[in-house]
């Protein structure tokens, strides 16, 4: 078995909305998608995991309503836990849930997440095809299973949904039958707000015959617009933006002539597991600096995300007035 899922849990509700994202994104031109913010949420994710594994973790404030939750239901009697440990559902779908309880006859699968983008529990493909995975890697404890609970935690908010075996086995049924579109030759692909998040993106037909069809609408002039026309086409901007910058990210990877890949103004942060020292008022870090508070043992300097920068005569582009 491959150490990547060809149809990851966590991607599921991209390529059940999608078939053909699948194989278009195997042949997509690689772009990386590490950001601040993903480095961010892994090392949060890593400090959780350790924390109810029972080391000595100072929990930040984003993941504390999370390792509290998770600390009562590992707590309860008699429960069997597994922090993140492989599961698979078969050969194609598999993956590592945050945290999965058994305890009595129920079976709760409990999430982290760490972005600003609201995610639902009710109906959460990831969750319920971990749900499932769980209850095929540990059959002997899946005969006593009768009630699954889906749980969400973000930031300071738990989101919960319940299912039944029935329903589970229902939800499971439809995303093993997507699973089958999305592995077939010539399956088809479908644009929609799933593809922000799809690698193939940026060599997608179908998305970029829709990005054109979005401009048409964006570059409408105000004036002869009424409100509802004018709120579609920032809507519609907005799209065209997101293509824009699936290009920009490619073209970070391998850059165009004319063009260098350079690191982003950087900065200097607090060190991960130090103890930050109480100073006389709240300051920033440059403001302690400047005051002569020597605090290179606690922190460390962090690039920025890599930039493009012009370093000659960039090809010239041609624009035809045809979109």
């Amino acid at each position: 078995m491959s150490s990547h899922a060809r149809l990851s849990p966590s991607a599921s509700a991209r390529w059940i909305a999608c078939p053909g994202s699948v194989a278009l994104s195997e042949r997509a031109p690689h772009i990386s998608s590490s950001t601040a913010y993903a480095e961010r949420g892994t090392a949060l994710h890593a400090m959780a995991a350790d924390y109810l594994r029972g080391a000595e973790v100072d929990v930040p404030a984003e993941i504390k309503t999370y390792c509290d939750y998770a600390m009562t239901r590992i707590q309860q009697r008699r429960a069997a836990v597994w922090i993140e440990q492989p599961m698979s559902l078969d050969a194609q779908i598999f993956g590592t849930p945050d945290l999965v309880i058994a305890c009595g006859q129920t079976l709760e699968v409990v999430d982290l997440k760490t972005g600003f983008q609201e995610v639902k529990a009710a109906g959460n493909t990831q969750l319920i095809c971990y749900a499932e995975a769980a209850l095929r890697t540990y059959p002997a404890i899946a005969k006593r299973i009768k009630t699954i609970r889906l749980t969400i935690v973000q930031q300071s908010s738990i989101a919960t949904a319940t299912l039944s075996r029935a329903e589970l086995r229902s939800h499971v049924a439809a995303i093993l039958a997507a699973a089958d579109r999305a592995s077939r030759d010539g399956a088809p692909r479908v644009v929609g707000p799933h593809c922000q998040y799809c690698h193939g993106a940026v060599i997608c037909a179908e998305r970029k015959a829709e990005t054109l069809q979005h401009a048409r609408s964006a570059f409408t002039e105000p004036e002869t617009v009424d409100q509802a026309l004018l709120c579609a086409a920032i809507e519609d901007g907005k799209r065209v933006i997101e293509h824009i910058e699936s290009l920009i990210a490619y073209a970070v990877q391998h850059p165009p002539m004319g063009y260098a890949v350079v690191d982003g103004r950087g900065r200097r942060v607090w060190k991960a597991g130090v103890d930050i020292p109480l100073l006389p008022k709240p300051m920033t870090l440059a403001e302690a600096t400047e005051r002569g508070l020597d605090l290179s043992a606690l922190t460390e300097y962090r690039a920025g995300a890599p930039k493009l920068v012009k370093t000659g005569d960039a090809i010239a582009h041609h624009f035809t007035d045809d979109i």
